[in-house]
This record gives structure tokens, sequence and C-alpha cells, in this order.
């Protein structure tokens, strides 16, 4: 009878050798029966494309799991099938990776140990940093109150010369202007007229001197109008005083947040060496939507730089070189006006669709030109067609949304996909894609069958999720793990379809069966941290080193 818990290879035997008698597949025991995935269903077939693998009525109907491929009743026959290769694969994997397990362990032990004995040094070094920054913080924020203070005292003294100033000025006019009104303006005009004909009939010229010493107290009261008020008009307040503002660079503040947070981490030397790598994987993710990366050139061109490369930025609020064909590459923003009316030059190759990009692309809108595409977080999707058969080379970089089947085209050879919010649905990937490279913080399981055959080569940094047994198919021939890949290489994992091996900087170490016998060749980058011995190495596979 068979336990349970265990199941020993000699029981495995005598029920393969015995086939004579008969085999109880439908046991009382309902728990048995039942599906690991889905305990409401018995098992009652066994999938012929996944290596008879149990299912029941709801794993043949899931499009996670068997939809789709071939099944088989759960007879006697099928059976022994199976227990044959439980018996010949399963059960020594098992015990591999039972051995593998203990490894890993004495490696998580070694590791802990070394973290507890180095805790209180950790703490001590935090606290005396922290009082040096305290101590930092409190010089600077009491210099920039002194310089307020300083500031308003100059803007209080200024203010009361201000004062002082206007209302003698205001003084001296309200006197000026009630010693003298309209009124008597028109009436000494209207006296000086009346004077003028007398003289000429020979009149008398009693009012004359009266007259003319109102003139005269004009003439001076108009002079001294005129130069306060030209004084006043000379004196600018706004530019007297100085602006009693302070501002902040919120830019340089938050890299001096983000600083802190790197500085004081806790971190073993592999989670240092990991986290330079992952910066430098997703610098251009973070700098070319970041409005404070805009660079001007010297024609006062705005651009953001992309993988090196200078990409002029296209907006309806700010001058573009429109006329200049020697242009290659654009990137496109979410004030870029209707995409459709843009006029394409004749060497536009390459385009960014910023954060924020708001249209529909419909077919045709995309010049035949355009061979490659980088797409961002996008406010609408893309649709069938929306990518021009040109495209060779596609990047889908952080917060882009939704891949739906048939975006991509059958033309390009080489995608990149990094942190995408939704899930990768079946047919995403097209099988005419050659290489495929899943960017650090990929944050999606690879059920079999998202990545599809065809694809040759596969570049794979520090993704989120454990690879499973079917996520790499077997036309795979060259695999690449860099940049901090994170995960235990069980074996089965790569497929013995794979050829080529590229190994860089790895977190986990390399066990017994990560590599398979396929495999002819390994290159080794200059970071790569980890050893092969273990992995005992065919005598004809070429390691290379870098």
């Amino acid at each position: 009878m068979i336990s349970n818990n265990v199941v020993d290879e000699n029981v495995l035997n005598n029920i393969i050798n015995n086939k004579d008698n008969s085999i109880n597949i439908y046991n009382n025991n309902n728990n048995i029966n039942k599906c690991q995935l889905h305990p409401k269903y018995e098992i009652t077939f066994l999938c012929s494309d996944c290596e008879l693998i149990p299912c029941c009525i709801h794993c043949l109907t899931s499009d996670k799991h068997h939809r789709g491929h071939k099944a088989n009743l759960l007879d006697e026959t099928n059976v022994l099938s199976l227990i044959e290769i439980f018996k010949n694969k399963i059960h020594p994997t098992i015990s591999e990776t039972i051995k593998n397990d203990k490894i890993l362990l004495n490696l998580s032990n070694n590791k802990y140990n070394q973290i507890k004995n180095e805790f209180d040094n950790n703490i001590e070094l935090i606290t005396n940093e922290f009082k040096k920054i305290h101590n930092l913080i409190n010089i600077i924020e009491n210099d920039l109150k002194n310089q307020l203070k300083s500031t308003l005292e100059e803007n209080s003294n200024l203010n009361s010369s201000i004062t002082t100033s206007i209302n003698n000025y205001d003084q001296i006019l309200s006197s000026i202007k009630n010693s003298i009104s309209i009124n008597n303006l028109n009436e000494i005009k209207k006296l000086s007229n009346e004077n003028e004909k007398e003289k000429e009939n020979d009149n008398e010229k009693e009012n004359e001197n009266e007259i003319n010493k109102e003139i005269k107290n004009i003439i001076k009261k108009y002079q001294e109008s005129l130069l306060i008020l030209k004084e006043k008009n000379n004196n600018t307040i706004s530019d007297n005083y100085k602006n009693n503002i302070i501002t902040i660079n919120n830019n340089e503040l938050n890299n001096v947040k983000e600083s802190f947070k790197s500085f004081f981490s806790l971190k073993n030397k592999n989670e240092i060496v990991s986290n330079k790598i992952n910066q430098e994987d997703n610098n251009n993710n973070e700098n070319v939507n970041d409005k404070n990366n805009i660079q001007f050139d010297k024609d006062n061109y705005r651009y953001v730089t992309y993988n090196g490369l200078k990409f002029y930025v296209y907006s309806e609020s700010y001058p573009f070189p429109i006329e200049n064909e020697n242009i290659s590459n654009i990137a496109f923003g979410k004030d870029c006006g209707n995409l459709s009316k843009f006029k394409f030059g004749p060497n536009v190759n390459s385009i960014i669709l910023l954060n924020g990009f708001n249209q529909f692309i419909s077919p045709g809108t995309l010049p035949e030109t355009i061979k490659t595409i980088h797409c961002f977080q996008l406010d609408k999707p893309l649709i069938e067609g929306s990518i021009p058969k040109s495209v060779k080379f596609l990047t889908i970089n952080d917060g882009f949304d939704q891949l739906l089947p048939g975006v991509i085209s059958n033309e390009v050879v080489v995608l990149s996909i990094h942190d995408i919010k939704k899930e990768l649905m079946f047919g995403s990937i097209p099988n005419t894609i050659k290489n495929i490279t899943f960017g650090s913080n990929f944050n999606q399981v690879l059920l079999p069958g998202i990545v599809p055959d065809g694809i040759q080569w596969l570049d794979i940094h520090a993704i989120k999720k454990d690879l499973l047994e079917g996520s790499i198919p077997n036309s795979v021939k060259c695999i690449s793990l860099q940049n901090g890949f994170d995960q235990c290489l069980l074996p089965s994992i790569i497929p013995d379809s794979v050829e080529e091996l590229h190994l860089g900087y790895l977190k986990q170490p390399l066990l017994n069966g990560s590599i398979p016998k396929s495999v002819k060749k390994i290159i080794l980058s200059n970071d790569f941290n980890q050893s092969l011995d273990v992995c005992k190495l065919l005598d004809d596979v070429k390691v290379v080193k870098f």
C-alpha cells in the first residue's frame, strides 16, 4: 500500500512490474482524489502535453493551466506511464532538490549570523552619522533664518524711508492742489485774456500787477510740482526692496532625500553591487520622463537623453527644429497636439512615447521610416496597427498599462519589457520575435506559453517573480542572466535546448543541475560572482571569461 506521505522507489518498481494487479485509481479517500489547484474538483485526466500532470475538469478549461492541451482519461495504463516518469525523472529531481536545499539552508544561516554580528556596529554607525547630519542641518537652518531676518530689517528700514518720503511729497502736493485749483487757473487765464484786450484799447492797467503776481505764483507751483512728480516717477519701489522669499530646489531636495535612504540602508556586499546595477538599468526610465531632466541645445530646442541618444521633445508650446531633416530621434508627450498632423522628416527612425501621451495611434499615423519605439506610461492603449511594420526594436518601459495580442507586429525582432502594470496575456508576444529582455523590476509570473516557441535569445535581469518549469520555451538557444538575477535555478528551469549561457552578477548560487547538459558555451562577465564547480559541467563545455 502506498503511504500518503512517502513514495519509495521500491514501491514504484513493484507497481510497474506487477501490471496484472489492478490499481485502485479512485480511492474512497476524497482528499486524495482532489486537485491541488482546484480542491473542489476530482482528478480525472492526465495532460499529455505537460508530462502527464494530473488535471481536473477546471484545469482543462482554464487559460492559465491546460486549456487546449491534449488530455487522456485517468486509467490504469496512463497511471503506469505516470509512475514510470515519477520513478525516472521526478523522484531523482526531488532527491537532488532536497540536497540543494540543504546547501541553501547553510548559506542562509551563514548570512544571518554575519548580519547578526554586524548589527551593533551598524546601530552605532547610524547613530553617529545622523548626529552629524542633524548638526549640519541645524547650522544651515539657523544661517537661512539669520539671512531672512537681516533682509527683513533692510526692507523695514526701506519701508520707513519710503513712507516718510511719500508723506512729505504728498503733503507738498496737497498744499499746491489746495492753493491752486482748476477754477483758479481758469479764472487767471480769463483775467489774463481780458487784460490783453484792455491793453489793446488803451484801457487802465490797474489789475495787471495783481494778475502778474498770481501768474508768478502759478509758475513757481508748477515748477515745484514737476520736480516732485519727476522725482517720484524715477523711484521704483519694487526695485528698491529685496524680495523676501526663499526658493527651494525640489529636485535637489528630493535627490538628498533619496540619497539618505541609500546611504543608511542595511545591505550586505552582494546587495550593494546589485543596487548599483539596478540603478544603472533603470536610469533611463526615470530620467527620460522627468521634466527637470529636459535639456536645451545651443538653439534653445528641448531634448531628453535615452540610452545615450538625444531625442528632441516635440510640443505645441515650445520651439521645435521642424525644418531640420537630419533629426532622427523624437520624443512625444501629452502636449504634442494631434500626432496625425505632425510632419515627420525623412530621417526619423526612433521615437519615444513619454508618460502621459494621450492619443490613440491609428494605423498609418507613424511613418514606415521608424525602426525603434520606446513606450512608457500611456493614457491610451496601443491598438493593432499602431506600431508600423518597419519597427524592429520595441521597448515597453515601466508603467505601461496593457499589451494586447496583435499590438506587436510580426516584424519586431528585439523586444524589451520592464515593470508593466497588467499581466501579459497569451499571444501578447508574437513567436516571430528573436530576442526578448525582461528588465529589472519586471513583476509578473511567466506562465508557460507567455514566452512563445520561436524565441531564440532571452536576456533576464533582476525580475521579481520566480521562473517556472516551462517559462522558458524549448526554442531558446541562448540565455543571459545578468544585473542581480535573484532566483535559485532549480534543475529543468533552463530547457535542454539552450546551447549558450551568459552569466553576470547573480544573487543566488548555482546548483547541481542548474545548467543543462545541452550547454556548450558559457560566457562569464567581469561581475560574475558565483562558482561553477557545483554544476559539474561536461568536459567539452567552453567557459569564456571577460
